[in-house]
């Protein structure tokens, strides 16, 4: 009923226009389901369905309701013999409801098997999105470096190592392509230098071109650059230790000539380098140059007034044994073509380095030429990755850490170690590149990486999509 003003008046909230609308509307929803079911009297079968979704109960659902009725009779008959003998205001008390469950709060769940997989399709602890989770690598570095006392002032090398910089093509496509241009002697220079390097073409061009003018100028060193895997120099000299070389990284190439330069007589070689990979390479490969006559060797790591030498030749003295494995330990624990671990970088990996004294043969026995990963080495790397996250924890395993973490300690699924299957994939990744790529850094040719039988296959194995093969590699040597 509505007033002269136009205000609706009901007695009840559902005798409303809009209520009764919709009330009408899902009683034709009601019938449609209906007629498009059949007749439901005809159901002979005695499953429990949904008129609206046609979406079938379990059987223990459709149970409950069919003995429902005789529940409510147990119960009914239960009341009134309670009022034999009983007072006159018992008849007036409720009866007793039954308790029927259909729905479960949470389904039966065996937790310690769902914690052995992962619930997406890249391992949340050692992805990012789908892509490598990268650590500030750098850090290493720094905890290197306060093992020993580095000097104030550049030391004496008879053979200098310069590591050109480079882009490496992972980088350079996230920041777009250049123009392709010519390089010339008398062109002039790019005004947007940035653009022109972002094209991989141009600057490999510009490099070769740049190797030829070095290789030409007049100085009274020797002076030898790379040209893709070929070198030349400015003097007549036998290149045959260093070329043609076709290691996969720029990186390990660096220690090639520094083995060339060592068996030619030099006693203290400088590599100038500003990437972590370079000092922990140049960790593992002093032992052989000091077998072939090398005294000192020396990294200066850093730019501007951030530049510090780091004494490789002391360093090891001090990081002992675990000088051995620093190869597999670096890239475990997160490179530039292997991820790290989320949360947890180089110093957390490091100081449980420090009480996971077992870790240190598997790291060394990793990080050699061929590296085969057993049993007993992923038990060992399971229980460093449990003791990086949590040092308290009683768990053997990663399977069990992760539930454990997850479900008692209310931790995060992205702070949780990886499973047991992925953490074996990320070892053989990592063995892969310790003892196959780095390992192999004064070796020419390398030995074939695919004698490693780690279950790799080439996609995984190659990082050649992600470094360049050929950055440009400077060595001066005085005569």
């Amino acid at each position: 009923m509505w007033d002269q003003r136009g205000t609706e008046h009901t007695s009840h909230h559902e005798e409303t226009e809009r209520a009764q609308r919709v009330f009408f509307e899902n009683v034709e929803k009601l019938s449609q389901a209906m007629k498009d079911m059949g007749n439901p009297f005809q159901e002979e079968s005695r499953d429990l369905l949904s008129l609206d979704t046609k979406d079938i109960a379990h059987h223990t659902a459709a149970e409950l309701i069919g003995t429902h009725l005789e529940k409510c009779k147990v119960r009914f008959q239960e009341f009134m013999k309670g009022l034999e003998g009983e007072e006159e205001s018992t008849f007036y008390e409720p009866i007793k409801k039954n308790r029927v469950d259909f729905f479960r709060q949470s389904r039966e769940c065996d937790l310690k098997e769902f914690f052995r997989h992962e619930n997406q399709s890249h391992p949340a602890a050692l992805s990012d999105g789908g892509k490598l989770h990268t650590c500030q690598k750098s850090h290493l570095t720094t905890i290197l470096e306060s093992q020993v006392t580095t000097p104030e002032a550049e030391p004496d090398a008879d053979t200098i190592i310069i590591d050109g910089a480079a882009l490496k093509a992972e980088t350079r496509s996230k920041r777009g392509r250049g123009v392709r241009r010519r390089v010339t002697g008398k062109g002039k220079i790019p005004s947007n230098w940035r653009n022109f390097l972002r094209e991989n073409d141009n600057k490999a061009e510009l490099f070769n071109f740049l190797a030829d003018k070095i290789a030409r100028v007049a100085t009274p060193n020797v002076v030898i650059v790379t040209k893709e895997e070929d070198a030349v120099s400015n003097r007549t000299i036998n290149l045959a230790g260093v070329a043609p070389c076709s290691h996969e990284e720029a990186d390990t190439r660096i220690f090639l000539h520094a083995r060339h330069a060592t068996e030619a007589g030099s006693k203290v070689i400088m590599v100038k380098a500003s990437d972590t990979d370079v000092v922990v390479i140049a960790v593992s490969v002093l032992q052989a140059l000091q077998e072939l006559g090398l005294q000192q060797l020396w990294v200066a790591f850093g730019q501007g007034q951030h530049l510090r030498w780091v004494p490789v030749h002391d360093l090891c003295c001090t990081l002992a044994e675990k000088s051995k494995g620093m190869l597999f330990f670096h890239a475990f624990t997160g490179c530039d073509v292997i991820s790290a671990f989320r949360g947890k970088g180089k110093k957390s990996a490091w100081q449980t380095w420090d009480v996971c004294d077992e870790a240190s043969g598997v790291f060394s026995k990793l990080s050699q030429y061929p590296p085969v990963v057993d049993d007993e080495d992923l038990k060992t790397l399971e229980k460093f990755v449990v003791m990086m996250y949590d040092r308290s924890s009683t768990a053997e395993g990663v399977d069990d850490a992760r539930l454990d973490m997850f479900a008692r300690k209310q931790r995060p699924y992205e702070a949780i170690p990886p499973t047991q299957s992925a953490l074996k994939q990320h070892v053989k990744r990592a063995a892969y590149q310790a003892g196959c790529i780095w390992s192999q850094s004064t070796v020419r040719p390398t030995r074939n990486a695919d004698s490693c039988q780690l279950g790799l296959d080439q996609e995984r194995r190659s990082v050649a999509d992600r470094l360049d093969r050929a950055h440009p590699l400077q060595r001066v040597a005085s005569s």
